[in-house]
């Protein structure tokens, strides 16, 4: 397996800056009590219905967006590794994060964060968009060396 220096450079920079955004308090309220779901759907459903202009589709989509450099700089920095690891992955280190967050909440003794399986799930479709477009970004790369004269 093959390793890019500069991507493995960007992905570990990625992963600090996730790490600070997802474990950093927000909205944490001594008073408030540790909140968790375990109910799929029960946050992705509602921020759908409610759509674009409010703060739950936002954080929807901003859970999205968060992975989406996950799935295409994994493949980056290490060649040839499989899509379903890169997928794998994503699901991993989203849990990894929700688990982190509701440890803080559960030792503090308050919400710190909210742990939430939707999270998990929209974290994994951002890591799968990334993949996409790194597939997209490669098959054009490949089409376009291929057209080029030899010499």
């Amino acid at each position: 397996m093959r390793i890019d220096r500069l991507a493995l450079a960007l992905l570990l920079g990625y992963l600090v800056v996730l790490a600070v955004m997802t474990l950093r308090p927000v909205g944490a309220d001594v008073e408030s009590n540790v909140r968790v779901n375990l109910k799929p759907f029960a946050t992705i459903l509602p921020a759908l219905r409610h759509g674009p202009g409010t703060f739950v589709f936002a954080s929807l989509v901003g859970n999205v967006l968060a992975f989406v450099p996950l799935g295409l700089l994994l493949p980056l920095a290490l060649r040839r590794i499989p899509w379903i690891v890169v997928i794998i992955a994503g699901a991993l280190l989203s849990a990894a994060i929700e688990l982190t967050q509701y440890a803080l909440s559960t030792n503090l003794g308050y919400g710190y964060r909210r742990a939430d399986i939707d999270d998990v799930i929209v974290n994994v479709f951002g890591t799968v968009v990334g993949l996409a477009l790194f597939g997209v970004a490669s098959l054009a790369g490949w089409l376009m060396r291929r057209g080029r004269p030899a010499g």
